[in-house]
C-alpha cells in the first residue's frame, strides 16, 4: 500500500512547529509523509502559490490533522475561505480521516480570533465546542500552576472507547471545553467525578440523560472517520507563565494509538468502532425517549422522581443529580420501573419483551465494548451481523420515539 500522506493545518512559525512531535511519531512508526504550510509563506505579497499548494494538499492528502491553530482559515478571508472550508468538508464526507484538537475553540470564535466559517466543519460532523470549561481542584498536572490542565483517568471512568484506550490508563489535556455531539458522533472520553464545569450562567449542569459530559468524541459513518479532542493533548510542549504544558510528552502512547486509528481508517471500516457507534447512538436515543416521556408526565426539572433508588444512587454527585452518570442499565431500569407510563410508546410489546430486547444488548455486547479484556478472554470479536443486531434494537427504540407524541 502507498505511504499515507497527511496535511497539518497548523502553520509552522520559523523553527517552531507545534505538530513536530506528532509528525515524528507518525513518520517513524507508520511511514507517513507530510504537507504543512509555514506562516512566512502566507505573508508573501502574491498568495497564488500558497493557495495552489494548500488546495493541492487538501485534495491529495489521505489524512487531515489540526492541533488547534486555525490561522489558515482566517488568512483565506472572504475571498477564499468558504471555498476551502467546503473543500475540507467534501473530503471528510468522502472518507478522508481527520483529527482535530479544539482547545478553547468556543472562546476563539467569540473573540473573533477564529474565523466563524471554521465552525462549519464541526457542525457538519455534529460536534460543537461549548462554553463549559473543564478543570479540577484535585487532579491537575503538577508541573503547571493552573487547574485547567486536568487528568482524565480510566480508573475514574473517563476513558470510554475500548479500542483506543486498551492498555492506556490516563490522558492529560489543557484548555479543555466540553463538546456537544449528536447523530453519528459519540464520546470517547468524558469528564469524571473529580472534574468541575459550569454552564453559560456559571451554574452546575445536570447534563442530559443518555449523553456524556464529553471532552473527546469520534465520528464514524459508512465513509467518515474523525476524532475531536476538546483540548490540547498532542502538540509540542509549550512554555507558559504557569509552567510548561507537556502536551504530547504525557500522551505519546495515546498519540500513536490515535494515529494508528487514522491510518487504519484509510484502509477500511472496523466492526468494533461501528458497534461502539451503534450502541452509543442507541443509548443516546433511549435517554432522550425517557426524558421526553417523563417530562410530559411531570416536568423537565423533576423527572428524577421517577428514578428507582438504585438509579438515584448512581446519578448522585457532589453537585446533586447528574443525568450523565446514568448507565445503560439505569436507563433500562427507569423504563421497567415506570412501565405504566412507557407501555404506551412501546406499542404492541409487553414489558417482558422490552426487557428481553434491551437487556440482551447489555449481556451480549455492552460488556465487551466497556471491558475489552473480557472480549479477549472469551475470544469474542465483533462481526457485521453484531453491528446489525445493535442497529435493529436501535430501530425498535426509534419506533417508540415516534410513538411518544402519537
Amino acid at each position: 500500500m502507498p505511504a499515507v500522506r497527511a496535511l497539518v493545518i497548523d502553520p509552522t512559525y520559523g523553527p517552531r512547529n507545534s505538530a513536530g512531535p506528532i509528525r515524528d511519531i507518525a513518520t517513524n512508526n507508520l511511514s507517513w509523509s507530510w504537507e504543512q504550510i509555514s506562516f512566512e509563506e502566507t505573508q508573501a505579497g502574491d498568495p497564488t502559490k500558497v493557495l495552489s499548494r494548500l488546495r493541492g494538499a487538501i485534495e491529495g492528502c489521505d489524512i487531515l490533522i489540526c492541533l488547534g491553530d486555525f490561522f489558515l482559515f482566517s488568512w483565506l478571508g472572504e475571498a477564499f475561505g468558504d471555498e476551502y472550508i467546503k473543500l475540507v468538508q467534501d473530503r471528510m464526507r468522502a472518507g478522508m480521516p481527520a483529527l482535530f484538537q479544539l482547545p478553547r475553540f468556543f472562546d476563539g470564535l467569540k473573540s473573533g480570533q477564529i474565523a466563524p466559517r471554521t465552525e462549519r466543519i464541526f457542525r457538519d460532523c455534529e460536534v460543537l465546542s461549548t462554553n463549559n470549561r473543564v478543570h479540577t481542584e484535585h487532579d491537575s498536572y503538577r508541573g503547571h500552576s493552573s487547574p485547567m490542565t486536568p487528568w482524565f483517568r480510566k480508573a475514574d471512568g473517563c476513558l470510554l472507547n475500548p479500542e483506543l484506550f486498551t492498555g492506556i490508563d490516563k490522558l492529560l489535556m489543557s484548555g479543555v471545553n466540553l463538546l456537544d455531539y449528536a447523530g453519528d458522533t459519540f464520546p470517547i472520553v468524558e469528564a469524571g467525578p473529580l472534574h468541575l464545569f459550569t454552564d453559560a450562567g456559571d451554574l452546575p449542569s445536570k447534563g442530559v440523560l443518555g449523553r456524556k459530559n464529553a471532552v473527546a468524541v469520534l465520528r464514524r459513518t459508512a465513509t467518515e472517520f474523525s476524532i475531536f479532542l476538546g483540548g490540547s493533548a498532542l502538540d509540542a510542549p509549550k512554555e507558559t507563565l504557569g509552567g510548561v504544558l507537556p502536551g504530547i510528552d504525557e500522551n505519546r502512547t495515546l498519540g500513536l494509538r490515535l494515529l494508528q486509528a487514522l491510518h487504519d481508517a484509510t484502509q477500511g471500516n472496523r466492526y468494533l468502532n461501528q458497534a461502539y457507534a451503534a450502541f452509543s447512538q442507541l443509548e443516546r436515543d433511549l435517554g432522550k425517549l425517557i426524558s421526553d416521556v417523563l417530562s410530559r408526565a411531570s416536568s423537565p426539572d423533576s423527572i428524577e422522581k421517577y428514578f428507582p433508588k438504585r438509579v438515584l444512587d448512581h446519578t448522585r454527585s457532589k453537585g446533586g443529580i447528574s443525568y450523565s452518570l446514568a448507565t445503560y442499565d439505569d436507563l433500562v431500569d427507569i423504563i421497567l420501573e415506570n412501565w405504566n407510563i412507557f407501555q404506551i410508546v412501546f406499542t404492541g410489546a409487553s414489558k417482558s419483551q422490552v426487557k428481553r430486547q434491551l437487556e440482551r444488548l447489555n449481556y451480549k455486547y455492552r460488556r465487551h465494548l466497556a471491558h475489552p479484556h473480557k472480549a479477549e478472554q472469551e475470544h469474542f470479536s465483533f462481526k457485521g451481523e453484531d453491528v446489525d443486531d445493535i442497529r435493529n434494537i436501535h430501530i425498535f427504540v426509534q419506533c417508540a420515539m415516534r410513538n411518544k407524541f402519537a
